[in-house]
């Protein structure tokens, strides 16, 4: 259904509207394009479409990497806004659709603008797990991927002695790029987040907070994916409260049936805000695509699980 969703709203030059409004059926008050969630929510298409071998969403991710490589590698006099964020997530892209030569640029595009960088959690760590799939062919980006882990890792354990308030989303994917360096690291940052699950089985947006969102949550249930055997019980928790904000015909009574179409299967942003935001599928589908696809024969679990 997120799946679905997704290709429904995608524009046909290629982009997804990052926000839905259920009531008004209409694209919300930001901008039409956010470069970032766009690049992330086509990867998560094209990681799920693979996943589960269903062409239209690799189609539909396709759109959007011909809509992003126009503009990201094209038109460099646009001034992209989170532009390293949105080239890591377009790599990614890149790598998922087989297309090498554009993975490459965008990581030399990134390796250029990396030393005036100022640092980000969210835009280091996903850097960083581009740059881990990059380095497998080409050495040049090994060295600030060493760098960046030193960095992201220094600041994960900092943050606690000095008692900084740390959001959980933003950490999250260090369970992923430490998983093969570093793995006790790797699972300190995932144990680190589960003890934080809510009873709901949602996850908190920070350590100074209980609020809850799908986003969020979203994310950390994709770093939980990664390994469904060890995280079973998480994950059972999880894709319940998940489930629970997804808009179908029944949780959709409020809204006017004539914008079904352009609600159904997206996510409720939180219980406040209705609004429906294409990175929340795209957390969910690239979790989906990692409970399908065996990432080991130790985290091996059946499609039908």
């Amino acid at each position: 259904m997120a799946a679905d969703w997704l290709c429904r709203i995608q524009e046909p030059d290629g982009n997804i509207p990052p926000i839905i409004n259920p009531l008004a059926g209409s694209k919300g008050s930001n901008s039409q394009v956010d470069w970032p969630r766009l690049a992330f929510t086509a990867w998560s298409l094209a990681e799920f479409g693979k996943a589960i071998k269903e062409e239209k969403y690799l189609r539909a991710a396709e759109k959007g990497f011909e809509y992003l490589k126009k503009y990201l590698l094209g038109s460099p006099e646009l001034g992209i806004r989170n532009q390293e964020l949105t080239l890591a997530y377009f790599g990614q892209l890149s790598l998922s659709l087989g297309k090498s030569r554009d993975a490459t640029i965008a990581a030399e595009k990134i390796l250029v603008r990396f030393p005036g960088l100022s640092f980000e959690p969210i835009t280091f760590s996903q850097i960083a797990s581009f740059f881990k799939e990059t380095v497998k062919c080409d050495h040049r980006f090994r060295g600030t991927l060493e760098n960046i882990l030193i960095e992201l890792k220094n600041r994960f354990e900092s943050a606690p002695k000095n008692k900084e308030p740390m959001d959980l989303a933003v950490w999250a994917e260090l369970v992923n790029m430490f998983k093969d360096s570093n793995p006790e690291f790797s699972q300190k940052v995932l144990e680190w987040l589960k003890i934080k699950q809510l009873s709901s089985g949602a996850f908190p947006e920070s350590t100074i907070s209980e609020f809850v969102y799908t986003r969020g949550t979203g994310k950390i249930f994709e770093v939980l994916a990664i390994n469904p055997v060890r995280n079973r019980d998480a994950l059972n928790r999880v894709l319940r409260w998940l489930l629970s904000m997804q808009y179908h015909e029944e949780s959709a009574f409020a809204v006017p049936h004539e914008f079904h179409p352009a609600i159904l299967g997206g996510f409720r942003h939180d219980y406040f805000n209705q609004e429906a935001w294409i990175d929340a599928a795209g957390h969910i589908l690239l979790g989906g695509s990692r409970l399908v696809t065996p990432v080991s024969e130790n985290t091996m679990i059946s499609h039908k699980h």
